[in-house]
């Protein structure tokens, strides 16, 4: 007979900026798409591009982050291209998104710490909260082995992004989890704040290489 010998907690990790950096030098969603752009033009981009990257996150007021599937990206994409001036053909789309994934494919993140995080499933249960596109999913996953965590949570999958209420919900619905039972490692105060005095959940503030520090809360979660 095989007995569980989980501990009856639950550790949520976020990923950008905790995990994976997401510092100017790294990577950052706009310097990147700023320059997969600039292959498909010789023009220069709107001096005011990020102004123009951020409207093009939201159409008929759904946020990109919450589209799963990569055809139904396609009027974000239009979006974007119209404001750019770049004339859109049958490949650009193919071509956006295969040099997006060839950019973002050597992002920095932290190994030491997604090689501790691999090992907690055996010590309690796990899964990752977090906000990104379906473009994201799969450099996600080579880096911290999806196999490797009980759940789940990506905001194109669940269709909803932190720190709306319903995200929160879906965790304690999925986990059969609630209150202190919950750790949420995040790196923005603002998506940690409403789990810690809404659901009562106990939270940690992660920054990128704080991998001692994230690793002592979660030791210090698990003794409790």
């Amino acid at each position: 007979m095989v007995i569980d010998m989980k501990k009856d907690k639950l550790v949520i990790m976020d990923w950008g900026g905790v995990i994976e950096s997401h510092s100017e030098e790294s990577y950052l969603a706009h310097n990147v798409v700023k320059h997969v752009l600039e292959q498909f033009t010789t023009e220069p981009l709107p001096y005011n591009f990020n102004e123009v990257f951020e409207q093009s996150l939201m159409v008929d007021g759904v946020p990109i982050n919450e589209i799963a599937g990569t055809k139904k990206l396609q009027p974000y994409l239009d979006k974007l291209f119209a404001a750019c001036h770049i004339e859109v053909h049958p490949e650009l789309y193919i071509d956006f998104m295969d040099i997006y994934t060839q950019i973002t494919s050597d992002t920095p993140y932290d190994r030491e710490l997604a090689r501790y995080l691999a090992g907690l499933q055996e010590r309690c249960y796990t899964g990752i909260l977090s906000n990104l596109t379906v473009l994201d999913g799969p450099r996600q996953n080579r880096q911290l082995g999806w196999e490797h965590y009980d759940y789940r949570w990506l905001s194109y999958e669940i269709g909803c992004m932190k720190p709306d209420l319903e995200a929160y919900r879906l965790v304690e619905k999925d986990s059969n989890m609630s209150g202190s039972q919950i750790l949420f490692i995040e790196d923005v105060e603002e998506n940690l704040a409403i789990p810690r005095e809404k659901f009562g959940w106990q939270t940690y503030a992660a920054q990128y290489k704080g991998t001692k520090g994230t690793i002592d809360a979660i030791e210090r979660f698990l003794a409790q």
